[in-house]
C-alpha cells in the first residue's frame, strides 16, 4: 500500500517528513524529493475531459433549474442562466472543469497504484472539498488555500461600474455621429476600439463588402469584453468622429433609466447570489459546489450590465432594420443577449454567428448540452437562443460547431485576421530562435514548464511573446523570475517573429495555429495539470 501527495503549491517545495511514493500536481509548483513518483499524465488528462465533456455540459445546463426555480428571469422571457458565465463554462478563467478531470483520473490512478492515503498540500479549498466528497480514501490536508472573496467584489465593483458608465452615456450623447447614408442590410456588431486599431477596419470582420453593410459599435458592452476609461473613451470617439465608414452607435441607446436599471438588476442579484450557492451542485459523486460558487459570482457581475443593453438594441434595430445581423462572441453571455433580443423581437432578421477564435473538441466554451439550443423554439427559459448560422474559419471548427449541438455551419471563404500570413515571408529563418506566445491565462505555467530548457540552453534565443491583455506587472514579473539573457520579451508585431522563428511554443494560444498554417514547427506544451484547449491537439490526433 502505498501515499500520494496531491500538491497544489504555485511555487516549489520541500515537505520535511514527506513519506510518499506518489506525487500529482495541480498547479506549476513541484515538491523537490525525488523519491515521489509523479503521476500526472497529460494524454490521460485530456482523454478524460473527452470522455466526461458530455456529461459535464448536462450538469451545468442542469442549473438553468436553480435559476427558475429562484425567479431569476428577464421579463419571465429569457432564463438568466443563459447569459452566465456558468452557463458558458469558461475553462481559461475557471477551475471546475479541470478538477472534475483531475479528480475522476485521480480515482483510476489511486486504484491502479494501491494508494490507501492521500496527502492534499496546498490545494485550494474548493479541489479539497470536491475531492473528499468523491473518492473513498483516508486523506489528510496540510495548508490549504482558502477561496479569494474578494476576487469579485460584488456592489462595490457594480456602483463604481454604473457611474463611470452614466458618465461615458453622458459623454457619449455629446458626440454628433452621422446616421447611415443607405437602406442598412448587413449589420456588423463590433467593440470599439478594441477591434479597429487606429484606422476603420475591424481586425475580425475585415473591410465591408456593400455599402448597405453598417457596424453597429459596442462601447460601454460589459466592462469585461472591453474596458475603457472616460478619458480613454473620449479620446476613441473623438478619432469616430474621423472615420470614413458606416456605423451606428449601440450605447446611444441607452440613458439614466437603463443605468438605473442595471444597477438595481445588480442589486437584486447580488441578493440572490446566496440562494445559488446553497443548491446542490454534485456531478458524478463530486461536490462542485465550492467552484460554482466562483463561478455564481462572476455571472452576477456580469449579467446587469448586459441587461442595462436590452433597450439599446431593440432601438438601434427599430431604426435601422437590417435583414441580417452578424455579430461574434456569440459563445458568450455578451452575444447571447443580442441573440435573445434578435430572436424575441425581431424574428425575421437573420442571425449570423461569427467564430470568434481557436476551438478544441475539449474547449467546453463551445459545447452545448443536448437540447440546450432553441433551434425551433422560442421558449428561452429552457432553451438557448442560437444563431440561425455559423461562420466557421476552418474546417475543423464546423466540425467542432456541428459536435457541440449548432446547425448551418459554413467555413468562411477568407479569414480576415490571418490575412497577414500571406505576406510573412521565411528566407531568414533562424533555427535558434524559439518564439514562446503565451494565451492570456497561462503565464505562470509555461514559465515553470520552459524554465529549465531556457537555462539549459544559453546559446538559443527565446522570445517571449505576451497576449495583449497580460498586466505589464505580469510580464515583468515572468522575465524576472527567469533571470536568463537568452529570453527576451517580444514588443513588435507578431508577423515578425513570425518570419524568423525556427520553432513556436504555446499551450493554446491561437498563434500555434497560425504557425502551424505557416508550416513552422510547433511544440504544444502538455500542460500535465491542465486540460488542453488548443485546436492542435485535434490536428496533430488526426
Amino acid at each position: 500500500m502505498a501515499t500520494l501527495c496531491i500538491y497544489g503549491k504555485q511555487e516549489t517545495g520541500r515537505l520535511e517528513g514527506l513519506d510518499a511514493e506518489f506525487v500529482y500536481y495541480l498547479a506549476s509548483g513541484r515538491l523537490e524529493q525525488e523519491q515521489a513518483r509523479e503521476l500526472n499524465d497529460a494524454s490521460r488528462l485530456n482523454a478524460t475531459a473527452l470522455a466526461i465533456r458530455d456529461d459535464y455540459c448536462s450538469f451545468i445546463f442542469s442549473a438553468n433549474g436553480y435559476f427558475k426555480d429562484l425567479g431569476l428571469t428577464y421579463q419571465n422571457r429569457l432564463s438568466l442562466y443563459f447569459l452566465s458565465d456558468l452557463a458558458v463554462k469558461r475553462m481559461e478563467v475557471f477551475e471546475t472543469f479541470d478538477a472534475a478531470c483531475h479528480i475522476t483520473l485521480l480515482k483510476e490512478l489511486i486504484s491502479e497504484n494501491a494508494i490507501d492515503r492521500v496527502l492534499l498540500y496546498g490545494c485550494t479549498s474548493e479541489f479539497v472539498r470536491a475531492f473528499k466528497s468523491g473518492v473513498d480514501i483516508q486523506t489528510s490536508e496540510s495548508e490549504t488555500v482558502m477561496a479569494d472573496s474578494s476576487r469579485f467584489k460584488g456592489i462595490r465593483t457594480q456602483l463604481r461600474f454604473f457611474l463611470a458608465a452614466f458618465i461615458k452615456v453622458l459623454l457619449l450623447k455629446s458626440f454628433n455621429f452621422p446616421a447611415p447614408k443607405k437602406p442598412v442590410k448587413r449589420l456588423f456588431l463590433t467593440r470599439y476600439p478594441r477591434q479597429f486599431g487606429t484606422g476603420s477596419i475591424d481586425i475580425k470582420y475585415g473591410p465591408l463588402k456593400n455599402d448597405s453593410d453598417c457596424h453597429l459599435l459596442s462601447v460601454l458592452t460589459d466592462g469585461l469584453h472591453q474596458k475603457i476609461g472616460i478619458l480613454a473613451m473620449f479620446r476613441a470617439m473623438r478619432r469616430l468622429e474621423k472615420l470614413d465608414m458606416s456605423y451606428l452607435v449601440l450605447d446611444r441607446g441607452i440613458g439614466l433609466r437603463e443605468v438605473l436599471a442595471g444597477f438595481f438588476w445588480a442589486l437584486r442579484l447580488e441578493r440572490a447570489k446566496s440562494g445559488l450557492k446553497e443548491c446542490d451542485y454534485s456531478f458524478k459523486s463530486l461536490d462542485l459546489g465550492g467552484y460554482m460558487a466562483l463561478e455564481i459570482d462572476l455571472s452576477m457581475l456580469r449579467i446587469p450590465r448586459l441587461l442595462m443593453h436590452v433597450d439599446a438594441v431593440r432601438e438601434a434595430l427599430e431604426s435601422h432594420p437590417p435583414a441580417e445581423f452578424v455579430y461574434y462572441l456569440h459563445e458568450f453571455g455578451y452575444g447571447r443577449l443580442f441573440a435573445f433580443v434578435i430572436k424575441e423581437y425581431f424574428p425575421d432578421i437573420r442571425l449570423t454567428g461569427f467564430q470568434h477564435g481557436p476551438s478544441a473538441r475539449t474547449r467546453l466554451l463551445y459545447y452545448l448540452a443536448e437540447n440546450e439550443p432553441a433551434h425551433d423554439s422560442r421558449d428561452f427559459l429552457n432553451h438557448l437562443p442560437v444563431p440561425d448560422r455559423v461562420l466557421a474559419e476552418d474546417e475543423l471548427s464546423m466540425k467542432v460547431y456541428l459536435e457541440a449541438g449548432y446547425r448551418n455551419v459554413e467555413v468562411v471563404e477568407d479569414v480576415y485576421r490571418l490575412s497577414y500570413l500571406k505576406d510573412i515571408k521565411r528566407d531568414n529563418v533562424q533555427p535558434e530562435t524559439v518564439l514562446i506566445a503565451f494565451s492570456q491565462h497561462d503565464v505562470d505555467l509555461v514559465v515553470e514548464a520552459m524554465r529549465d530548457e531556457i537555462a539549459a540552453n544559453p546559446k538559443k534565443k527565446y522570445l517571449f511573446k505576451f497576449h495583449p491583455k497580460t498586466r505589464p506587472d505580469e510580464r515583468q514579473k515572468a522575465m524576472a523570475s527567469l533571470g536568463a539573457d537568452n529570453a527576451v520579451l517580444a514588443e513588435e508585431d507578431i508577423y515578425r517573429y513570425l518570419a524568423v522563428a525556427g520553432e513556436v511554443v504555446v499551450t493554446y494560444s491561437s498563434v500555434g495555429l497560425e504557425a502551424h498554417v505557416l508550416g513552422i514547427p510547433v511544440r504544444l506544451l502538455a500542460i500535465p495539470n491542465k486540460v488542453s484547449i488548443s485546436p492542435l491537439v485535434d490536428i496533430y490526433a488526426d
